[in-house]
């Protein structure tokens, strides 16, 4: 029997990942380390990339590394924070089918960039890398993206305004699940009472 695949991609980051527990996705220090491997009990592959110097790579540097991986119809992808704006640009430009879709406060800019810029600025990424980090995440969502996945599910918390306003924009226009959870801000360590995630855990099962 073909074991159930699930990918998840972590987020954008401001520094080399691989000096970063909270954000590396292999560690149980955080919900992707858990995550993995609670799934991985249950008989689930499950593949955890990462792009060491993500916040100074643009998205054809993702890709390259997303596109060595085997996606198909029986793959969950899974996607925290610019992960998850990445899989949905990815879905968008290459009209994949897949099982499930499930974004974790996703980020996406929304009208006024200037603005969006003004709210990265508290999340410490460096001036340099700003343009970079807008021309990431701004993109065209395709809807059509509802018909080509069986399931999509968005998680928020209370984050900054234009994160969301992102997964609203994304549940709605997906018309997919929104699952509100309380006083977990970014879903960073800090915000979280542990690295366990069983509203995610359900959801994937």
């Amino acid at each position: 029997m073909k074991k159930r695949r699930v990918i998840i991609l972590h987020g954008w980051t401001n520094g080399d990942i691989s000096n970063m527990p909270e954000f590396l996705p292999d560690s149980e220090k955080n919900w992707m380390g858990w995550t993995k491997k609670e799934l991985e009990k249950r008989g689930f592959e499950v593949s955890t990339p990462f792009i060491k110097y993500g916040y100074k790579s643009n998205y054809e540097d993702w890709e390259k590394v997303i596109e060595k991986l085997n996606i198909d119809e029986n793959t969950i992808l899974i996607g925290w924070s610019s992960g998850g704006a990445f899989w949905v640009r990815w879905l968008s430009e290459n009209k994949k089918y897949v099982k499930k879709l499930i974004l974790i406060a996703p980020a996406k800019v929304i009208g006024n960039t200037d603005k969006a810029l003004k709210e990265i600025r508290n999340l410490e990424i460096s001036k340099e890398w700003r343009t970079q980090w807008k021309n990431f995440h701004d993109f065209q969502c395709d809807l059509e993206i509802k018909n080509r996945v069986e399931e999509i599910i968005v998680f928020i918390s209370n984050d900054a305004d234009w994160l969301t306003d992102a997964a609203h924009l994304y549940a709605k226009e997906f018309e997919a699940e929104l699952i509100e959870i309380d006083n977990q801000g970014h879903f960073e360590n800090h915000r979280r009472p542990s690295p366990e995630f069983p509203e995610l855990l359900k959801v994937v099962l």
